[in-house]
């Protein structure tokens, strides 16, 4: 083992599955919180409802929001962010990465996410709410098989016409 490396310890697929199963049905067992309006942990879901919570909370609109988010200020987001940065720190892995394209990547995952914003939510999200007949999920669900269906073409012929 390298000096000032620290050996890491990887958590078996079947240990996380029970443990994320646990932190998700604990708080449904406290909460009246029923699906489709509950999720877990999706960044563009719990940046969806901070926004609009923050957003409610100065100007006294009433943006859509999912029941715990009404109840609490949902901080995952930011969370997510600082403990990245804290672990990074801790263990040595922060660094400047040089990335090939920085704009359009920073462009391209902007755009996700803002797209993510606006739809509310995830693609897990949406899928659980069109297995409920949401007529909202199913459409959503729909447009995102289109999309990815016209844009698997699109990638395809470029790499065809591209040779």
């Amino acid at each position: 083992m390298e000096r000032g490396r620290v050996k890491t310890h990887y958590l078996k697929p079947w240990l996380f599955g029970i443990i994320a199963g646990v932190i998700v049905v604990i708080p449904v067992m406290f909460l009246p919180v029923k699906v489709p309006v509950s999720y877990s942990f999706c960044l563009s879901c719990h940046t969806h409802d901070l926004i609009n919570g923050i957003i409610n909370w100065f100007s006294g609109l009433y943006l859509p929001q999912t029941f715990v988010s009404r109840k609490i200020l949902l901080l995952t987001s930011p969370a997510v962010i600082a403990g990245a940065f804290t672990a990074a720190a801790i263990f040595g892995e922060r660094r400047k990465i040089n990335a090939e394209r920085p704009v359009q990547s920073f462009l391209s995952g902007s755009l996700i996410m803002l797209i993510g914003i606006i739809i509310f939510g995830c693609p897990t999200r949406l899928i659980i709410r069109a297995g409920f007949g949401e007529v909202y999920g199913i459409v959503a669900v729909t447009g995102m098989v289109m999309g990815i269906v016209a844009a698997s073409y699109l990638i395809r012929f470029k790499w065809i016409v591209g040779r």
